[in-house]
């Protein structure tokens, strides 16, 4: 059974068969990806945002992918898919400021926050629906410290 790379418009720009030198990769909070292994004749570049669907999830290139060269006539290919996690790393992290109805009205790069770990929690959850629309809850160990600063930029 092939694997269908597609790009963010969701047509198929390749399908590979799967290999034994395909990986899946997860390391909390580290790694988070799959990476197919192929040869080809063609070199061809494969576009950020290109994405496969394995185990039911998305996994996408968060930067362009070019093939190694072995010879004249063989490239190799072994693009990482990472997961939608992983993802938020290239996502900025924003200070919101809401109008009177909850829509966004501005968004602030370079800010600090003292606060305690929970509103902390609070605002990068607000921040991933904000930016990916996906919604997530979280929970907070009790015997972290009462209050932390940190600087964004």
């Amino acid at each position: 059974m092939e694997l269908d790379i597609k790009d963010i418009s969701g047509n198929i720009l390749y399908s590979v068969l799967p290999t034994q030198e395909n990986e899946r990769v997860e390391e909390l909070m580290k790694q988070d990806y799959v990476e197919l292994s192929w040869y080809s004749d063609q070199k061809e570049l494969i576009p950020a945002g290109a994405y496969i669907e394995y185990e039911g999830e998305k996994f996408s290139l968060l930067e362009p992918y070019s093939p190694l060269q072995n010879d004249e006539l063989k490239f190799t290919y072994s693009p990482q898919f990472q997961s939608r996690i992983m993802g938020w790393g290239k996502i900025l992290f924003f200070m919101y400021s809401y109008d009177a109805s909850g829509n966004i009205t501005g968004r602030e790069t370079d800010w600090s926050l003292t606060d305690n770990p929970t509103n902390f929690m609070a605002a990068i959850v607000s921040a991933i629906e904000n930016e990916t629309g996906e919604k997530w809850t979280y929970s907070v160990d009790a015997s972290l410290p009462a209050s932390s600063s940190l600087t964004f930029q």
